[in-house]
């Protein structure tokens, strides 16, 4: 009689701590070749035994089906087989329609077509128990996984840009891993930009970092919320104890441009249009939109005008020239002398570095003072396991050094987050930025002419052929000082935070700043 063996795991982890293939495969050699069968086909694999499709299980039943001279199937026991209903009747059929046998080592049974009686009854107990130990561990598993979500932890593996490792204590936590981190916080300050589609994104990833994202992994990363301090976890939020990467207000930005924007795409998406999808008609409202005109000698201009979408009304139409000029203007009166300029920026970044030098010097000694709190807690514990100190006495001095700690990590926590504040870096790009603008801002590419648009500009509408705006913060408090050529009050409500930078965040501006440089160039 010709036998098929049936070697299964459900995952790695069974594979090394529990009975693993090779155990099994030498369990059922023995066996077989103890009642004279004929080993047709071994099938070796890894696949859970849960509800859901079992390609390689499915393949062993249909194949035994094709094979009529294969006339048993073996496996260890009957939840190496199934541990499910529906493989139960699979297995059933081939018994009862196919005249197969079904041998379980392990469990010292064996069934076929004709079998009755107790064997049966067996057989069905067998997979009812399988299944409901599967139950069990499901449901352990939600119930860990609740644990963990109500104490701020993924209970799984750490998304992209972070890493699962042990921390000081012991215990697995999910830390950022700085290159990946830096790629994620990267995409997702640019989206909520508004200035760069996810086509421009993943040009600049590969162009700034050497990756090659594709628009479905870049989508993935600005759907999940982990990166702003929150998990998802069956459709519910949790906050989390890790590290996020951007605050929870750019997921906010990112979600609104998705709505805004979940609409039939346009045809005019990826052409160089600079300042498409940027101004509204001032008299109807509608949005501004561009066309690619070509003359008969060849030479192509790009025009705009209102797609008069509610209603006409002899909408004019302008070319990008003239828009351009008309965005240039204001940005050439942000202009700050070379001077005054230096000496803003350089005391800026002077101040942000004497923060940062103290901040650093404080962080390290909270560092040391937690540490000396972690060596008296083993201290006390060695105390009490050896009959020194009560363990009252014990509970009360741990409940006081917990307490000290959970003050230190406040601290810590707020001293990085001064840290990691770069607000005077960011001005003095801004400032910088801001004071060559209008320069930078003829000779740059239509990409960089659309991100400095959307840095700098809001609430663009175009009135006939006159163009309408306002500036964002805080280059409508530059141009206010620069028209009356007042620089130190400038310098007064930069350093006092009196002056609110708006969305700019520090990694845009500086690479907006490089590229609109290399532009000029």
């Amino acid at each position: 009689m010709q036998a098929v063996l049936i070697i299964r795991v459900s995952d790695p982890k069974q594979e090394k701590e529990g009975l693993s293939l090779d155990n099994q495969e030498e369990a059922l050699r023995q066996y077989t070749l103890g009642l004279g069968f004929e080993i047709a086909r071994e099938f070796r694999f890894q696949e859970s035994a849960d509800q859901k499709i079992r390609k390689k299980f499915d393949d062993v039943i249909a194949q035994m089906k094709r094979h009529k001279d294969w006339k048993a199937l073996i496996g260890y026991r009957v939840d190496r087989m199934t541990r499910n209903f529906r493989d139960h009747v699979s297995l059933d059929e081939l018994r009862l329609t196919y005249d197969k046998e079904l041998h379980f080592v392990y469990d010292r049974l064996v069934i076929g077509k004709n079998t009755i009686g107790r064997e049966i009854q067996d057989w069905d107990t067998k997979v009812y128990l399988a299944k409901q130990h599967l139950n069990r561990l499901k449901e352990d598993a939600v119930v860990t996984a609740r644990y963990k979500l109500e104490r701020g932890e993924w209970p799984g593996k750490a998304p992209y840009g972070y890493r699962n490792r042990k921390n000081e204590q012991g215990r697995s936590w999910i830390f950022p891993e700085a290159f990946e981190a830096k790629i994620v916080s990267s995409i997702l300050t640019w989206y909520a930009s508004g200035a760069c589609s996810m086509l421009m994104i993943r040009r600049k990833l590969k162009q700034n970092f050497g990756v090659n994202f594709s628009i479905g992994k870049i989508d993935h990363i600005l759907n999940n919320r982990f990166y702003g301090g929150q998990m998802r976890y069956c459709a519910r939020l949790y906050p989390h104890a890790y590290e996020p990467l951007v605050t929870p207000d750019v997921f906010d930005k990112i979600e609104a441009r998705k709505t805004r924007y979940n609409k039939q795409p346009s045809k005019l998406i990826g052409l160089p249009f600079p300042y498409r999808a940027t101004i509204v008609c001032d008299t109807c409202g509608c949005a501004v939109t561009a066309e690619r005109k070509q003359k008969p000698s060849g030479l192509a201009f790009h025009y705009y005008h209102c797609t008069q979408y509610r209603y006409k009304h002899n909408a004019a139409w302008l070319t990008e020239q003239d828009l351009t000029e008309q965005f240039a203007s204001p940005l050439e009166h942000l202009e700050i002398p070379e001077d005054a300029l230096d000496h803003i920026v350089s005391s800026l970044r002077s101040e942000h570095r004497g923060h940062y030098e103290f901040t650093d010097t404080l962080t390290k000694r909270l560092q040391v003072e937690r540490q000396r709190q972690e060596s008296r807690m083993k201290a006390a514990y060695d105390d009490k396991l050896d009959g020194i100190i009560t363990p009252e006495f014990f509970e009360q001095k741990r409940q006081e050094i917990l307490e000290r700690q959970k003050d230190i990590d406040t601290q810590l926590a707020e001293l990085e987050k001064r840290t990691a504040d770069e607000y005077y870096l960011t001005a003095a790009d801004l400032l910088e930025l801001a004071s060559k603008a209008g320069k930078l801002f003829r000779v740059a590419k239509a990409e960089e002419k659309r991100e400095l648009v959307k840095h700098v500009f809001q609430n663009c509408r175009l009135k006939e052929k006159r163009l309408l705006w306002e500036l964002k913060k805080p280059f409508d408090t530059v141009l206010f000082h620069a028209t009356r050529q007042t620089w130190r009050p400038l310098l007064d409500a930069f350093r006092n935070r009196e002056v609110d930078l708006g969305d700019n965040s520090r990694s845009s501006v500086t690479e907006l700043l490089r590229r609109c440089k290399a532009s000029e160039v």
